[in-house]
């Protein structure tokens, strides 16, 4: 190949990548906006637990009315990565009496998961568990990237909010004026 013809390929190369790009930015736009108010079915899960106290569901959502939702299955390695940054961020992260933060985990121990993925057992936030695809199942109308990124849901569970509360600034303080109810 030559130099001439090398500099034409990066060329077309760039373009189209820039194309690309450009046209995913809509899509997900829209993507976000497709799913905001959407209805989240937590149903199937009867309990709810931190390491210092243990919920029906029921109890769970009267005493929180604002849930952060992360699905994370056993089998899946990006899952542990993200674990590891809400613990690591656990400082930053908005806290309010009526707002819990909650973990969907699919397999078939979450104290296992969490040893393999942190070297400890000890997490700071709520976990609903099954060996089951129970989550995925009943949210089939939920895109997975959408799924995947997490959420914040109100006391009717739709989707409030998508993405992580300590990404920026700007979403923590957006997460904290929903919260307070200051955004509806």
């Amino acid at each position: 190949m030559t130099v001439k013809t090398y500099g034409r390929f990066l060329v077309v190369f760039f373009l189209a990548a820039f194309t690309i790009a450009c046209n995913r930015y809509p899509l997900t736009v829209k993507l976000f906006k497709d799913h905001l108010g959407k209805k989240v079915d937590l149903s199937g899960y009867d309990f709810v637990y931190n390491s210092k106290q243990v919920y029906s569901y029921a109890e769970f959502r009267a005493k929180y009315p604002f849930v952060t939702v992360n699905y994370i299955d056993e089998d899946c390695a990006i899952c542990k990565i993200k674990v590891r940054e809400w613990c690591d961020n656990a400082e930053k992260i908005p806290l309010h009496e009526n707002l819990a933060h909650l973990f969907v985990f699919r397999g078939k121990n979450f104290e296992t998961f969490l040893r393999y993925s942190q070297g400890k057992t000890e997490f700071p936030f709520f976990v609903m568990s099954s060996e089951e695809f129970t989550y995925a199942n009943n949210n089939g109308s939920i895109d997975r990237q959408i799924i995947d990124a997490g959420f914040l849901i109100d006391r009717d569970n739709r989707i409030k909010i998508i993405g992580d509360p300590f990404v920026s600034e700007k979403m923590k303080d957006l997460y904290n004026r929903v919260v307070r109810g200051q955004i509806k």
